[in-house]
C-alpha cells in the first residue's frame, strides 16, 4: 500500500513535458490534489529561423526562440545546414547558449563551400521545467554560389 501512495504521489508531483501541434514545446503540469503541490506554470516555446544571407563569402543565419515563461535549465543552439549527398547537415561552427531567458536572439555563420550548394539555419533547443523535451525549427533554403 506504501508503494501505491507513494508512486500516486510522485505521478502527482511530476509535471510532463509534452510536444504541441506547430512544433511549440510545452511544459504540463497535473493538477493537484487537495493544494498539497505547488504547481510549476506551463512553459510554451516557439521558434523562428529566418533565411540565410550572404556576405562576400560567408552564410549567416539567425533567428529567435520566444517562450511564455522560463524553463529551469535550456540548451539552445543556432547552426548553418548545408544540402549535401540528398541529406542536410551541420555546417561550420556551432552557436549555442544556456540561456534560461524568455526571448533568445541567435545567429551564426560559416563560411561558403566553393561551388553552388542549398544552405538553412537549424535551431535546437533541450529543456527543463520539471521534465526535459526538445524541439527543432529549421529556416527556409536558400542557394549560393562561391
Amino acid at each position: 500500500m506504501r508503494r501505491i501512495l507513494s508512486a500516486l504521489g510522485l505521478a502527482i508531483l511530476i509535471p510532463l513535458l509534452t510536444l504541441a501541434p506547430a512544433n511549440a514545446l510545452v511544459a504540463t503540469s497535473p493538477a493537484a490534489a487537495s493544494g498539497d503541490v505547488t504547481i510549476m506554470h506551463n512553459v510554451t516555446c516557439t521558434g523562428d529561423v529566418n533565411p540565410p544571407t550572404r556576405s562576400g563569402n560567408a552564410v549567416s543565419v539567425s533567428g529567435a526562440v520566444e517562450c511564455t515563461g522560463s524553463v529551469d535549465v535550456a540548451n539552445t543552439y543556432i547552426t548553418v545546414q548545408i544540402y549535401e549527398n540528398g541529406a542536410w547537415r551541420n555546417y561550420g561552427n556551432v552557436t549555442s547558449t544556456s540561456s534560461t531567458a524568455r526571448t533568445l536572439i541567435l545567429s551564426d555563420g560559416a563560411t561558403l563551400k566553393p561551388g553552388t550548394w542549398q544552405y538553412r539555419g537549424r535551431i535546437h533547443r533541450e529543456a527543463f521545467h520539471g521534465n526535459w523535451g526538445s524541439n527543432d525549427w529549421y529556416g527556409p533554403g536558400q542557394v549560393f554560389t562561391a
